[in-house]
């Protein structure tokens, strides 16, 4: 298995471990991954098989070793984990792991977890003033 085919199975992960079941929005945000990484039909089709079956985070993610993958991943994590506004107990859990076995220093990934936490505010205000300019 390659480390791409890992990425979007640590995404699954994610979700698997943090709610009951994986939401639409969440397929979606797998599926955009897995777009994004360009996977292939083979492995798009492993990723949807994965579906079925309880996904092991710590294991996929400890396969990523190229930076740019890691890179990547990073910026998925810790976009899935504040996807709903909050930072359950499980998901600092995942956002532990990550900064564990990517040997992530502390300062700088608290810092990346509140940079990304205002670009997703700004983004909401953002398509908010949008919706406030056009509307139906």
């Amino acid at each position: 298995m390659n480390e791409k085919l890992h990425a979007c199975l640590s995404l699954l992960a994610i979700f698997q471990q943090t709610d009951e079941e994986v939401t639409e929005e969440e397929a979606m945000f797998i599926g955009r991954a897995a777009s994004d990484l360009n996977l292939n039909e083979e492995e798009l089709e492993k990723v949807k098989n994965s579906f079925r079956e309880k996904q092991n985070f710590k294991e996929h993610i400890s396969q990523i070793k190229d930076p740019a993958i890691k890179r990547f991943i990073l910026r998925r994590i810790v976009a899935a984990v504040l996807l709903d506004g909050k930072i359950a107990k499980e998901e600092k859990e995942i956002l532990n792991i990550t900064k564990e076995i990517f040997n992530l220093k502390e300062e700088k990934f608290q810092e990346y977890i509140e940079w990304m936490k205002e670009g997703i505010e700004w983004e909401k205000r953002g398509e908010k003033l949008l919706n406030e300019l056009i509307t139906n």
